[in-house]
């Protein structure tokens, strides 16, 4: 059998050596994983740390709660550190302990990306975190200097941040959870105890009136001394208003019964008190 003379060239060349034929494999995406964190994180940021297999190279890393992006850096090799500034998480959208649902994105060089999969994080701003255990009671506030808290139990307390108490106060009833701790402008500070009454003190602690108030449930500080305390009271049938003396205590006008029920704080409005309320219609 005669070979063509094209085959037979073709085979020829052959002979001398043919290229295997090429296939291209695809590449597949990344892996990101963004490494664990404490389920509930107090700091002053947020830091954290992807972790990329897959790329030849890294390009970006990105950190997301949600749909919402917190940070985006340049890579630094196959592990990245983020840190988001407290300023830039969504506190309005998430409360000011943020409950975020964070996600890392990663692309590589080549233009290949992925994501990882979600880390629930609490998280709740601090500047600075103080050694306890504190002298607490079941409650407690940071008074405006940071610097000094105050606790209530059968008393008031004074706890400096070095967990000395440095002033005390007794109470004419038991602050349990639910009290409520106000500070007037003046520096007095009165404790309300919903249903019973409040107690009025010194920015010392110097006890100064302490009322009777019963189904009290809110307290307007006015604004300076020239206005009086005004006490929101609900007997089981109607709520009222009833003003007190700042510094004695003394009742000074009510009560005044009132249309509604509460829908806000009582507030003092160009020397007025507003109580905000609304109704229940039955259809």
């Amino acid at each position: 059998m005669r070979i063509p003379l094209a085959i037979a060239a073709a085979l020829a060349a052959c002979a001398l050596g043919c290229a295997e034929p090429t296939t291209t494999v695809p590449k597949i995406d990344p892996t990101v994983t963004l490494h664990p964190m404490p389920r509930e994180l107090l700091a002053g940021g947020l830091t954290a740390t992807v972790e990329v297999t897959g790329c030849d190279r890294v390009s970006r890393v990105r950190l997301r709660d949600r749909d919402q992006l917190l940070e985006e850096v340049e890579a630094q090799g196959a592990v990245t550190e983020l840190t988001v500034e407290s300023k830039r998480i969504p506190f309005a959208q998430r409360g000011i302990a943020a409950d975020l649902a964070l996600f890392a994105d990663a692309t590589c060089a080549d233009g290949r990306s992925a994501s990882s999969r979600e880390v629930p994080v609490t998280f709740m701003p601090t500047e600075e975190r103080l050694a306890g255990p504190f002298p607490f009671g079941s409650n407690f506030w940071v008074e405006s200097s940071g610097e000094r808290f105050l606790s209530c139990t059968t008393e008031l307390t004074r706890v400096s941040g070095d967990r000395e108490v440095v002033a005390r106060a007794s109470l004419n009833f038991d602050c349990a959870a639910d009290a409520e701790l106000l500070f007037a402008p003046d520096g007095n500070i009165y404790l309300v105890k919903p249903g019973l009454g409040f107690a009025g003190f010194s920015p010392q602690l110097t006890p100064l009136l302490a009322v009777d108030a019963p189904g009290i449930e809110q307290l307007l500080v006015p604004p300076d001394s020239s206005k009086p305390l005004v006490a929101l009271t609900d007997n089981g049938v109607l709520h009222s208003l009833v003003a007190f003396d700042h510094a004695s205590g003394t009742p000074m006008w009510g009560p005044v019964y009132l249309d509604g029920l509460p829908g806000g704080r009582l507030a003092y409005q160009s020397g007025r008190v507003v109580y905000p309320s609304y109704w229940l219609r039955s259809t």
